[in-house]
C-alpha cells in the first residue's frame, strides 16, 4: 500500500469533475461517483488512514501557511507523497523532508510504474 496525503483541492476537483485528472487518484477509492457529497466523503474516509498523532510544526510555505498542514500530515502519517494541484505554493517545493509533492497525474504515473514492477 502506498500512503499519500491528498490536498483538499484534489478532493474538491474530483467531486466537481469525476472524469477529470484529479478524480483518478480519488477514484481508486470509489469506482463510481454519484455526486452525493455525503456518501463520497464517507467512502473516502472509509478508505483513509486517519492521522491521530500530534502534527509536527512545519514552516515550509511562508506565502500560504495554511498549506503547511498537508506537509505536517504527511510527516505524521509517514506518507511519502503529497498529491496536490497547488502550483503556486506546494508543487514549487518539489520535496520537503522526504515527502514528494506531485500532481495527480504524476502520482498516477508513479502508481502505474509500481504496478509494472509488481508483475
Amino acid at each position: 500500500m502506498i500512503r499519500a496525503v491528498l490536498d483538499c483541492n484534489v478532493v474538491v476537483a474530483a467531486m466537481l469533475d469525476p472524469a477529470g485528472q484529479p478524480a483518478r487518484p480519488v477514484g481508486q477509492v470509489r469506482e463510481a461517483f454519484d455526486r452525493d457529497p455525503h456518501r463520497f466523503v464517507d467512502d473516502l474516509a472509509g478508505a483513509a488512514l486517519m492521522v491521530t498523532a500530534d502534527l509536527p510544526q512545519v514552516d515550509a510555505v511562508p506565502a500560504d501557511p495554511s498549506d503547511d498542514v498537508y506537509l505536517a500530515t504527511a510527516l505524521a502519517g509517514a506518507a511519502p507523497w503529497l498529491v496536490t494541484g497547488d502550483r503556486r505554493h506546494l508543487l514549487q517545493l518539489g520535496r520537503f523532508a522526504g515527502v514528494c509533492i506531485v500532481t495527480p497525474a504524476a502520482f498516477l504515473a508513479e502508481l502505474a510504474s509500481r504496478q509494472g514492477l509488481d508483475r
